[in-house]
């Protein structure tokens, strides 16, 4: 069985049991006894992309900390009236963002 999500878990599910377990009844007993037994095991197997996209999104999550850093000090210059906003390097990046989703 295979089993796949549109999040990041996509996973291998495949079943282990023994290959002669159809069910029905053998000379030996029943098949559900063999079961039963301890015979039968089960295992998951996960992608290397799958643990590479688990990583990503964990760091994702977790904020660094000169980001922090970089953060306050815009707060504090927005308090002390000291931030002055670079209009050319702002137009410069909206117009080069419009002309990334255009083309």
């Amino acid at each position: 069985m295979k089993i796949l999500s549109s999040t990041t878990n996509h996973m291998l599910y495949t079943n282990q049991a023994n290959p002669s377990a159809t069910g029905t009844n053998s000379a030996n007993g029943t098949n559900m006894e063999k079961a039963a037994e301890g015979n039968k095991t089960d295992s998951i197997n996960i992608s290397q992309k799958t643990k590479d996209l688990q990583s990503i999104s964990a760091s994702m999550d977790s904020e660094p900390t000169d980001r922090k850093k970089i953060v306050a000090g815009f707060k504090e210059q927005v308090q002390a009236n000291q931030y002055t906003v670079n209009f050319e390097k702002t137009a410069e990046k909206m117009i080069g963002n419009i002309i990334d989703d255009v083309g």
